[in-house]
């Protein structure tokens, strides 16, 4: 294009705009709708004002409308369109105000549309879903006072009250108190000044609901202060076995056998509380459980009886076989009268204890227990075990090998068991030859 040609041009366009301007219309921008405010979420009481802002900018300026779910929104006795562009609600209703709205902004160079937003009424119901109930706490443990708060919009917070009090995150309890669940209360290591009412309280913006009072008492589990201790008694004996307990509030205390089964009329529960049982037999023999109950918790403590027959404690003497001439063997202090006068045994069911004391000069080596009694050595002897020429068996009989005439004294053989003890003396007299091959001092086990 030739230069004359573009000046030609400008020069028609500078006319045009000279004859607009004498004519007196002005020359105007126009600019499209841009929403400066846009409508936030709006959460109020059933049946107060509300108001949905929107603000809007543009050239000329914008028109605004707005919308609830899709449908224009016009005004009514209880809804007006304001003169900046908000919603105004007089009285919120529920059902027929709530809902999405949006503001369209519009003028001749577009159109602008805001973000949605919801209008929503706040509610609470009446009832609780679950109230708390009485707690038996005990002491040092953790308690949990449980409540399910009232439905509603939002969810309520809860808190709770304890005698009028605020306690859990602002009630300067030390981190014990919490909310758990949708609004239990736990109180951890539980001390006496925790007992009292307590109240859960739940509120939203639609209002508050206290439920009714559930009291916390405070005990002390069972504890033993003396527990029982394991018995072994001779048949026709009374046995008492002790049991006694600490706790508040003080705790039940019961008794029974582990198989159930209890001496028929010589089992009895004494006035502390104690067990008796009278005349015992082998048939009692067993475990017996004592247990202490009370609110807050249940403890048990086992113990076993144990009962020999009143014959296993008795010793009988069997009869002495020399196994060489030339020995004489004497006895004395014989359990049972009319005995013959032989080695030492017992009828106990297990060997609990069984030694041999011999008192003579002694050629027994010198690391085993010796003791001094008068001119002659007391020797202590086991069974299982070997002492140079001396041993004794598992069931209690001595063998002498190599019997000297040193070997001559009293013998004594002394038995322990779980229900006494006993003793027998007898005396081994050498005569004839220095020495022999040996003798066994045996006993019959009947």
């Amino acid at each position: 294009m030739k230069l004359e040609t573009l000046k030609r041009h400008d020069m028609q366009a500078c006319n045009a705009l000279s004859k607009i301007q004498t004519r007196g219309i002005p020359l105007i921008a126009q600019r499209p709708p841009r929403i400066t405010e846009h409508p936030s979420d709006v959460l109020v009481r059933k049946h107060e004002p509300a108001t949905l802002n929107c603000k809007a900018e543009g050239r000329p300026t914008p028109v605004v409308r707005w919308f609830k779910g899709g449908t224009p929104v016009h005004d009514t006795p209880n809804r007006m369109l304001l003169p900046s562009g908000s919603l105004f609600f007089l009285h919120v209703m529920h059902a027929k105000d709530t809902g999405t709205y949006w503001c369209q902004a519009t003028n001749d160079a577009g159109t602008a549309r805001s973000r949605n937003a919801t209008l929503e009424v706040a509610a609470l119901r009446e009832e609780f879903r679950l109230v708390p109930k009485p707690v038996q706490a005990a002491m040092g443990e953790t308690a949990v006072l449980e409540c399910v708060p009232p439905r509603g919009h939002p969810d309520p917070v809860v808190r709770w009250r304890k005698d009028g009090e605020w306690v859990g995150a602002n009630g300067g309890k030390g981190g014990r108190f919490r909310i758990v669940g949708p609004g239990s209360l736990q109180v951890g290591d539980v001390r006496q000044s925790d007992e009292g009412q307590y109240r859960c309280v739940a509120e939203n913006l639609a209002g508050v609901r206290e439920s009714p009072p559930a009291a916390m008492t405070v005990h002390v589990k069972p504890f033993f202060v003396r527990e029982p201790e394991h018995v072994t008694v001779l048949s026709d004996e009374s046995v008492q076995f002790e049991c006694r307990v600490g706790g508040d509030p003080l705790p039940t205390i019961t008794w029974r056998r582990q198989d159930g089964k209890m001496p028929v009329g010589r089992a009895q529960i004494q006035e502390d509380k104690s067990l008796l049982i009278k005349d015992v037999s082998s048939s009692d023999e067993g475990m017996y459980i004592c247990e202490a109950e009370n609110p807050v918790g249940i403890i048990s403590a086992s113990v076993t009886l144990t009962v020999h027959s009143r014959r296993s404690s008795q010793y009988v003497w069997g009869p002495c076989r020399v196994l060489s001439e030339g020995i004489t063997y004497k006895s004395s202090n014989v359990p049972h009268s009319g005995s013959p006068p032989f080695p030492c045994s017992r009828l106990l069911s297990t060997l609990d204890n069984v030694r041999y004391e011999r008192n003579a000069k002694s050629t027994v080596p010198q690391t085993q227990p010796l003791r001094c009694s008068g001119q002659y050595e007391t020797v202590l002897m086991f069974p299982e075990r070997s002492y140079g020429r001396f041993s004794v068996s598992r069931e209690g009989m001595l063998v002498i090998s190599g019997v000297t005439k040193e070997d001559k004294g009293y013998y004594i053989c002394s038995v322990l068991s779980g229900v006494g003890s006993t003793m027998a003396k007898a005396y081994l007299e050498v005569t004839g030859k220095n020495a022999t091959s040996g003798i066994e001092l045996e006993g019959i086990l009947e």
